[in-house]
This record gives C-alpha cells, sequence and structure tokens, in this order.
C-alpha cells in the first residue's frame, strides 16, 4: 500500500515560537505620560480623597474642634447659669441683700413676714405683731402666772407668761425638756423682742463638695464663680415689728413644730448666769433631711426659689436641698428666760439631677455643698 505524501508534519517548536509572536502582536505598550499629566492625574486623585473625607466625616460622631468650643462654651453657659441662680435664691431667701432690708427691715411695718412656710410644716409667724397681744407660740397655753414681761407697746404679753410657765417646768437634764424650754425662749422673741440684730452671715461650700457631673474642669470654673455669691458679712442688720419673724430663724415660720425626735442631741450648761442650750437636728450624710425636719429649728432655702431664678434658659430637674445635722447653740438668761443670742449653723447639699440650657446642652448629677451661718442678737 503506497504512503500518502500529503500529510502535513508541523514541528513543535515552530508553533511555540508562532504562538508567541501572536501574543506579543496583541500586547499594547502605553504611551508615556508627560509631567503635565503626571501633576494633573495626582490633583484629581487628591480631590477624590479629600471628597471623600468631607463624605465621611458628615456621617462621623467625631465632632470638630470649632464644635467642640461651642458645646463648651454653652456646657459653660449652664454651669454659670445654675451657679448663679443657686447663689442669687440663696441670697434672697437668707435675707443677704442690704436693699431689701433697708426697705422693710427699717420701718418695722412691713408684710414680708408671713407671705410663705418653712418646709417642715409649721405654720407661719406673720401673723404675730410686736405691738399686739396675739399668740406666736403655736401649741403654748397660757398658765395665767406670767413674770410681767411686756411687748414693745408695753402692755403685758399673755404670750410671754405661757413661755416662762413652760420653761418654769421644763426639765434641762433630758432632751425633751431642753426641746420645750427653747420652744418657750422663742416664743418669747417673737411675742416681746422689740428689735432682733443679725450680726454675723455667712455661706460656705461645705466639704468641698462641687460635683458638676463628671467634669472638673466645669467644676473648677464653678467654684471660683461661687466666691462670689459666698462672702461673709459682719455688719449689724436690725429687724423690728413683723420682720422679726420674718427673719429670725426659722425665717418665716416658727419652731413650734419641733418635736424631740427630731432631734438627735440637746444640750445644756449653765455660765455666769446663762443657759447655753444646744441642739441637733438628727440627720446624717446617709440619713439627711429634705427640710421637714431642719426647717423647725433654722431657716432653710425654698426650692421654688431656685427653679424661679433660673429663669426660661436653663431647666433645673430632681432640685433637693438635703440638710446634714442643722444645728444651734442659744444663750437663754436664766432669771427672765429671755433668748438673748443665737447661733444658727445650716450644712446642706443642694442637687441636681440635670441642668439644661437651652434644650441644647445638659449637664446630670450635680451637688453642691452649701453651709449656711449666722448669729444674731435679741433687744427686749
Amino acid at each position: 500500500m503506497a504512503n500518502n505524501d500529503n500529510t502535513q508534519v508541523i514541528d513543535p517548536i515552530e508553533e511555540q515560537n508562532a504562538v508567541d509572536e501572536t501574543a506579543a502582536d496583541q500586547i499594547i505598550i502605553p504611551e508615556a505620560k508627560t509631567k503635565k499629566e503626571l501633576k494633573k492625574e495626582r490633583k484629581e486623585i487628591k480631590k477624590h480623597k479629600k471628597e471623600v473625607q468631607k463624605e465621611a466625616k458628615l456621617h462621623s460622631a467625631t465632632r470638630t474642634k470649632a464644635e467642640n468650643f461651642w458645646l463648651s462654651v454653652i456646657s459653660i453657659f449652664v454651669v454659670v447659669c445654675m451657679v448663679a441662680c443657686t447663689g442669687l435664691s440663696v441670697k434672697t431667701y437668707m435675707n443677704i441683700s442690704k436693699g431689701v432690708v433697708s426697705d422693710s427691715g427699717s420701718t418695722g411695718g412691713s408684710s414680708s413676714a408671713g407671705s410663705s412656710s418653712s418646709a417642715g410644716g409649721s405654720s407661719s409667724t406673720g401673723s404675730s405683731s410686736s405691738t399686739g397681744g396675739s399668740s406666736s407660740a403655736g401649741g403654748s397655753s397660757s398658765t395665767g402666772d406670767s413674770t410681767g414681761s411686756e411687748n414693745s407697746a408695753g402692755t403685758p404679753s399673755g404670750d410671754s407668761g405661757a413661755a416662762a410657765g413652760d420653761q418654769a417646768n421644763a426639765d434641762l437634764s433630758t432632751k425633751e425638756g431642753i426641746v420645750a424650754y427653747y420652744k418657750a425662749a422663742h416664743a418669747k422673741v417673737l411675742s416681746s423682742a422689740t428689735k432682733v440684730t443679725r450680726t454675723y452671715n455667712n455661706t460656705l461650700n461645705y466639704n468641698q463638695v462641687l460635683e458638676i457631673g463628671d467634669n472638673e474642669r466645669l467644676a473648677g470654673i464653678a467654684k471660683s464663680l461661687m466666691g462670689q455669691f459666698m462672702k461673709e458679712e459682719t455688719e449689724p442688720l436690725d429687724f423690728t415689728g413683723s420682720d422679726i419673724a420674718a427673719y429670725f430663724p426659722p425665717a418665716n415660720g416658727n419652731v413650734q413644730g419641733l418635736t424631740p425626735d427630731m432631734v438627735s442631741d440637746a444640750t445644756c450648761t449653765e455660765e455666769n448666769g446663762k443657759y447655753i442650750i444646744t441642739i441637733t437636728i438628727n440627720s446624717t450624710e446617709d440619713n439627711y433631711d429634705t427640710g421637714a425636719m431642719t426647717g423647725n429649728l433654722c431657716s432653710i432655702v425654698n426650692e421654688s426659689d431656685v427653679t424661679g431664678a433660673a429663669g426660661s434658659l436653663v431647666s433645673l430637674e430632681g432640685l433637693e436641698n438635703r440638710y446634714i445635722g442643722a444645728n444651734i447653740k442659744a444663750t437663754i438668761d436664766k432669771a427672765t428666760g429671755n433668748l438673748e443670742a443665737l447661733e444658727t449653723d445650716v450644712p446642706s447639699y443642694m442637687f441636681f439631677s440635670k441642668a439644661t440650657a437651652l434644650v441644647v446642652v445638659s449637664v446630670e448629677n450635680c451637688r453642691i455643698g452649701l453651709e449656711y451661718k449666722q448669729s444674731w442678737t435679741v433687744t427686749y
């Protein structure tokens, strides 16, 4: 059988060379770019990168320096307003303003007494008058054995007789007796005193407590601001007439609501014919009083004064005054039973659960230590 001479034999090496030549023909070699074109390309890449960063920033929680600055300013504004309204309310209620005193106290006939009642539920003493015989001792009843004490009008006062009777029967070796004796002496101030004089007034930062949430920087700012409201005053201020009941501790109240169970400690010592009595309210750091007990012994801050001072710019939520062991030291003449001098010390914490300014920025859990100290003398 003859061979087929038409059969084509392909050399493998020649075949691979043909494939390589075809692939080489398909490779596109880019043209070299000029410096100008490369610069333009880099600008476009940089621009795109900035746009991406800007878009990411809009959706990011990270604030810019400017935003942080203004938020800090508003936060400080919250603290300023909070401290300011607190200070102003304290000044108003504790009668630090000399203008108020000079307008009302000098005439003895102002109607400021009795405009509000103390927080302890005690009734206002504003109805008592230095020229009348109406009782201001509340639950005290006359025993009929008046000591002959006279009120400012020069006529015998039934109240002073009742007070003298209560004092005569008081057992000064017991807490119950001391409380009763002091209540009787205090009643004589409201019925028989011709003048009471505040000889000392000061508000301190109690225990150096000034907490503005967890922000120590804002607390430092608040502390410097509080110094403007906490200034010692030693200039004597006199109160006469109905202003005696309005300003003599407890302001706009009386001690007739005070009961022995509200007292943790009561002592009485005798010095040079005077009884020195101390009484302390039964409240502590862990078991504080919000005014129900303290308001029957000492002047307290009215919460409405604080919220009212805040106005509409700042909202104060959860305001609470927490009183810690308020106490008095009274000097009472043994022979007459007249209360001649009184010192009051009212440690407290003013607490805000939340303070908000302009409905934008708020600080939470603010606590300010405030200690109110006053000294008084009484003239009959």
